[in-house]
């Protein structure tokens, strides 16, 4: 009777330690529509009109279990960057992602390695961007706004859900949005939108309700999916691995795992018909590493004048 028992328990432990920790299975065929053909449609124009340059600042690297970011990754240690992107065009930059301050980031034990420095640069870039776009309301993507040193700059350059602004509530300092924040307004993305030429922002709700990701594509000719926090790693993408389901159970906001799954999958599925395609996560230190190294993402952000203003002056 207790070798019945002793094995019950084994059973039972090993499944929960397989559903919770190893499981990272795709279901065969996606259900979420990822038509490549139609983005690209959609961010068509002039060459002069396109992005010039990605860049991308590291605001911070917090260290986490590796099977925290991909199931079945083991007990060993993986890095999440908490990276801002600058999306530069021949007249001005749109930001993407606004990350956060020290505070915010204590808060939610969020600050190692949190680069003041790198913090002061980000409200430059947010204060003098055309537009700014997040990739879904969790603190890392929008605290950044709501703390900005002087939040009222942005107001008519938010770029945001009406899910993404109600997600930015929790984390402002006095329970409510800026009073210039009213008049923005927000996104309706049930469909493709275009943000600007190049541009396309793209609806994916699952990881949270405001999610979306952000396809670019630059005047040389190279295109980028910012998937925000679909996948945590490359490897998500590439093995077509989730991250695991003891993961959701932490996490401040319930995730919907069944069109996040469905939405992994076709991005996997996508990373295999356009390998040309920069597929980037939000956090994957990998990922970007690589980018920045092969020149496909700079470091560094820019803050000179826009290439058509800095034309006219050489012109006078």
């Amino acid at each position: 009777m207790k070798r019945l028992l002793l094995l019950a328990f084994v059973l039972i432990l090993g499944g929960a330690i397989y559903h919770y920790v190893l499981d990272g299975s795709l279901p065969g065929e996606s259900n979420y529509p990822l038509d490549i053909a139609e983005i690209r449609t959609l961010a068509a124009a002039p060459e002069d009109q396109l992005p010039v340059e990605i860049r991308t600042e590291i605001l911070a690297k917090t260290p986490v279990p590796a099977f925290a970011v991909r199931a079945g990754a083991g007990f060993g240690e993986a890095l999440m960057n908490r990276n801002i992107f600058q999306i530069v065009t021949p007249d001005g930059h749109y930001a993407l992602e606004a990350g956060m301050d020290q505070r915010l980031a204590e808060e939610y034990d969020q600050a190692d390695g949190f680069d003041a420095q790198v913090w002061t640069r980000i409200q430059d870039v947010l204060s003098s961007a055309k537009g700014i776009m997040v990739t879904h309301e969790h603190l890392d993507h929008v605290g950044g706004i709501v703390r900005h040193r002087n939040p009222s700059e942005l107001a008519d350059k938010l770029i945001l859900t009406r899910e993404q602004f109600e997600g930015m509530l929790r984390y402002t300092l006095r329970g409510e949005l800026p009073p210039e924040f009213d008049s923005n307004e927000p996104v309706k993305l049930e469909r493709l939108v275009q943000v600007a030429p190049g541009i396309v922002m793209i609806p994916a709700a699952g990881h949270t309700p405001g999610s979306v990701m952000v396809f670019v594509k630059l005047a040389s000719g190279q295109e980028y999916l910012f998937i925000g926090d679909i996948a945590y790693t490359e490897g998500n993408v590439t093995e077509g691995v989730d991250r695991t389901r003891l993961v959701r159970l932490l996490m401040v906001d319930p995730e919907d795992r069944g069109a996040v799954v469905h939405q992994l999958k076709a991005i996997h599925d996508l990373s295999r018909a356009e390998p040309d395609l920069h597929i980037v996560p939000a956090h994957a230190d990998g990922v970007i590493n690589r980018l920045i190294d092969e020149g496909q993402i700079r470091l560094g952000f820019s803050l000179v004048q826009p290439l058509a203003q800095e034309e006219k002056t050489d012109a006078n």
